[in-house]
């Protein structure tokens, strides 16, 4: 991340998720962190807001993270997404990479 005062932005359905994740990166001094429950929302937050990192769910309702993250690498190209997802099917990990993701984590993440 260039600049550390950008936010890193998690998109995550479960509330639980959002949270753990938040905790642990404020934990780690990592402020700011913004929660996105609905892939809905991340575009427009894009367009009015400048992020550091997002960490992208792929499996949500409504828009997806494999439907969002070709639109964000085409339209943010500077903002690393990280995927974080209970997948682990080699062939979703090499998509996702080949899609432009900065790197794949599949779930659940251990400090």
């Amino acid at each position: 991340m260039k600049d550390s005062n950008l936010p890193v932005v998690l998109v995550d359905d479960e509330e639980d998720i959002l949270f753990g994740a938040s905790y642990l990166l404020n934990s780690h001094g990592v402020k700011p962190v913004i929660s996105l429950s609905d892939g809905r929302k991340v575009m427009p937050y894009l367009q009015s807001e400048k992020v550091g990192v997002i960490v992208l769910d792929l499996f949500m309702p409504y828009t997806s993270g494999i439907e969002l993250l070709p639109c964000i690498v085409q339209n943010y190209p500077e903002v690393p997404v990280i995927v974080l997802t209970a997948s682990q099917e080699v062939e979703t990990a090499v998509s996702c990479m080949k899609e432009g993701a900065f790197d794949y984590l599949v779930k659940p993440v251990e400090e």
